[in-house]
């Protein structure tokens, strides 16, 4: 049973569930394939509108009647909505600064919301809520609480995960057991700014990346390896347990090849937490550090902005067209003025907030390259 309230007018998002079970690795490698092409493909055609929508948010509510149940379990899920989009802008340093709201001014933050698979009772209302939330209202909140946000959406980030059992024992990068890659694996969090993609781990990854490669930094072939996954956004993820004979403890290293950043921390743990649940918190963390780092490093600054002249080569007129589209969905881009445009060139000039290195950072993210080149900025579509 499905059904559809609006305060706008905007298409009911679909939903594709897939269920995998008992299938032998070959189909599931070739499964993990195919939704990472659909993936890659679908990226960068979403809006940067789609940040601003909030899905899987579940209603299960009593009351005396049904319909009394209905509309508390509604709006009580567009609360937590849009305190789930605050958790997705912001970095987790702000997330106990977050202003709190009646219930009537969250609302007030809401487009328009879709409900799937409604069941009613005598006095019981359950429902799957998608809830789309207005940019600007939004980001009116987060500013005038003082709370930095980002707005700009990563390609996924390919982490590499490394296991040794001891600091002194071998690491292990394809091989078994790594206990490290399988919390990976199972970790799962709603859509953000940043998704996270694993390596197949098949014949041609164990063929043109091994753990020599990473011990000794060869940057060059990591990164040809990874072009494979679409993504320039690699990180290598060491993780072993450390243990003094008397207290345990889990360290975590962080290597951001994009900026060679380098981050390690150590994680205390209970005598009785078992190996699952020891590197599952590790991951846990080192996905918020990773998170964060993203969020952090774009942040919208509406205290600075620009104005750069950039120049466009296009074959067509189809061409400018598709291209303009993406740089105004960039969400830096303030606005895109075009200056002249001739049967092989376009020239225009981008407004945007920050600097120009968040705007190199933020274009990239949509197959966009600019360029300095001749003494003049330049656009250029990856895609093409």
């Amino acid at each position: 049973m499905f059904a559809s309230y609006f305060m706008g007018f905007k298409d009911i998002l679909s939903n594709i569930h897939i269920t995998v079970s008992d299938i032998d690795s070959k189909i599931k490698l070739f499964i993990s394939s195919f939704l990472f092409s659909l993936t890659s493909l679908s990226y960068v055609c979403f809006a940067n509108d789609n940040i601003f929508i909030v899905d899987n948010i579940i209603v299960d509510e009593k009351a005396y009647t049904s319909s009394l149940a209905r509309t508390e379990g509604i709006e009580k899920a567009q609360e937590k909505a849009l305190y789930e989009l605050f958790m997705r802008l912001i970095p987790s340093d702000y997330h106990d600064k977050l202003p709190i709201l009646s219930r009537k001014d969250a609302i007030d933050h809401v487009k328009d919301f879709s409900v799937y698979d409604e069941k009613t009772s005598t006095n019981r209302y359950s429902a799957n809520l998608i809830v789309r939330f207005h940019p600007d209202n939004v980001r009116a909140t987060l500013r005038f609480s003082n709370i930095p946000f980002a707005e700009v959406k990563s390609k996924p980030a390919l982490i590499i995960p490394v296991f040794s059992p001891s600091p002194l024992s071998d690491r292990i990068l394809w091989g078994t057991p790594n206990p490290w890659r399988k919390a990976w694996d199972i970790h799962y969090e709603k859509n953000g700014l940043l998704e996270k993609i694993l390596p197949y781990g098949d014949l041609k990854d164990m063929s043109e990346l091994t753990i020599e490669d990473i011990s000794v930094s060869d940057f060059e072939r990591i990164t040809n390896w990874a072009e494979r996954y679409n993504t320039d956004n690699i990180v290598i993820t060491y993780g072993y347990i450390l243990s003094n004979g008397l207290n345990k403890s889990l360290r975590v290293e962080l290597y951001f090849l994009m900026d060679l950043y380098q981050l390690v921390f150590d994680i205390e743990l209970e005598d009785n937490t078992d190996t699952d649940e020891i590197f599952s918190i590790g991951v846990r963390q080192a996905w918020e550090v990773i998170k964060d780092r993203w969020k952090n490093n774009n942040i919208l600054q509406y205290n600075i902005s620009g104005d750069i002249l950039v120049s466009i080569p296009i074959d067509t007129h189809d061409d400018w067209v598709s291209l303009d589209k993406r740089i105004k969905s960039v969400p830096l881009v303030d606005d895109v003025y075009i200056r002249s445009i001739t049967k092989n060139l376009v020239e225009i000039s981008i407004k945007f907030l920050g600097n120009q290195d968040q705007l190199m950072l933020a274009l990239s993210q949509n197959e966009i390259e600019l360029l300095w080149k001749n003494n003049k900025w330049f656009l250029r579509d990856k895609k093409s």
